[in-house]
């Protein structure tokens, strides 16, 4: 089967609509995944990043603007 540009972007766009972003074309699995990030403050989470389980399994801490605080704090991965 020869895909067109016109298929190949439907196809995408379908992937990205159905929220299952982690399949390219071909049926390769990306090992990137979306991770939402929690203050170790407040509670609150402000922040949805990605991040590659290959090379990162452990949980991701970032420090990030609160804007309840309005400052920085820290922010981790929640499962």
């Amino acid at each position: 089967m020869v895909l067109t540009k016109a298929t190949e972007y439907g196809i995408i766009n379908e992937l990205v609509y159905s929220g299952n972003t982690n399949i390219l074309l071909g049926g390769i699995e990306t090992m990137r995944v979306q991770v939402i990030l929690e203050c170790t403050e407040t509670k609150l989470r402000h922040y949805v990043t990605t991040k590659n389980k290959k090379t990162h399994p452990e949980r991701l801490e970032m420090r990030k603007y609160n804007p309840v605080l309005k400052r920085h704090s820290l922010y981790r991965e929640v499962k």
